[in-house]
């Protein structure tokens, strides 16, 4: 956020026609109250003083906006849903989402992530970031696409007896010796499916193995030696199928871990903290997988996070 130069408090950040500015008061008269509650009854002030990064301007006070109208298009299998919601620009991309599940009434195994674009761009809109820093710009030429998927969760029926799941079905624990696995709640034949997992205690053992296999897996023994699974080991960065190769740098505690599969073109891809670690597996040919979760120590733990969608590049 803007800030004058001998230290006094950061200026307010406003919406214009021109792009983001910061608003400055004049020597003697406070910031104009720009919010929509009091935009009506401003009559004191008819031009605010706005500074861009390429400048200066005083514009009319209709033209600057501290809590901008955002236009929304909500896309589904079933329905196209355009809203508009207002945002200042100090709230937090979390706040954003928050308040777009409310307008949409979203289960909580549903997730949503929000990218705005303009005519050559696509920007993700980052949670922890200020609206401020993460949007291109307010208003219907700048519209944020909101997409939703459904969740992958652990199956409860496809759990390994040396695990149990806690927290909603979102945390993995093994409980005893031995490879437990646990399988996502769905099978994927087809287009893109992506889940995250936070690797909350993954040392011990051969370590944490995450990957794809088909339905069938055994659930209560190794999953590396038939050739139906592929994955990474999380402790070694090694990739496994029916070959060992090395693929990345090994993972620690804390680390969050994504996996992105595509069956369109038999692809399985990997991110750590969010960097993509490029193609580890191209061309499977099995018809339908299922994400897999294995984990060989006592005491190791995975957690589930609500996302559906990979960052973007």
């Amino acid at each position: 956020m803007a800030s004058d130069a001998d230290g006094s408090p950061p200026l307010l950040r406003v919406s214009t026609p021109f792009g983001y500015g910061a608003l400055r008061g004049d020597e003697d008269e406070p910031q104009a109250d720009l919010s929509p509650e009091t935009a009506g009854e401003n009559h004191g002030q008819e031009f605010a003083h706005v500074q861009f990064p390429w400048g200066h301007a005083y514009m009319h006070t209709g033209m600057v906006a501290t809590a901008p109208l955002f236009t929304f298009y909500a896309l589904s299998k079933t329905e196209h849903i355009k809203f508009t919601l207002p945002f200042a620009l100090t709230s937090t991309g979390s706040d954003m989402v928050e308040a777009v599940r409310r307008r949409l009434q979203l289960e909580a195994n549903v997730a949503i992530s929000l990218v705005q674009t303009d005519s050559v761009s696509k920007h993700e809109i980052k949670p922890l970031l200020k609206l401020g820093e993460c949007t291109i710009g307010a208003g219907p030429e700048h519209p944020v696409l909101v997409l939703q998927a459904p969740l992958v969760q652990f199956d409860k029926k496809k759990c390994s007896f040396y695990v149990v799941l806690q927290d909603d079905n979102t945390r993995a624990v093994q409980i005893a010796k031995g490879f437990g696995s646990v399988l996502g709640n769905c099978e994927v034949g087809c287009g893109v499916k992506y889940w995250e997992v936070e690797l909350q205690s993954a040392r011990g053992g051969d370590g944490v193995f995450l990957g794809v296999a088909s339905a069938d897996l055994s659930l209560n023994g190794s999953i590396l030696s038939r050739g139906i699974f592929w994955g990474m080991s999380c402790a070694t960065g090694h990739k496994f199928h029916d070959s060992i190769e090395h693929y990345a740098d090994p993972c620690k505690d804390g680390d969050v871990v994504g996996v992105l599969l595509d069956m369109e073109y038999g692809r399985l891809s990997f991110y750590a903290n969010g960097r993509s670690l490029g193609v580890a597996f191209c061309g499977i040919q099995a018809k339908r997988l299922s994400p897999v979760f294995s984990l060989t120590s006592i005491g190791q733990k995975l957690k589930l996070l609500p996302t559906a969608s990979p960052p973007m590049p």
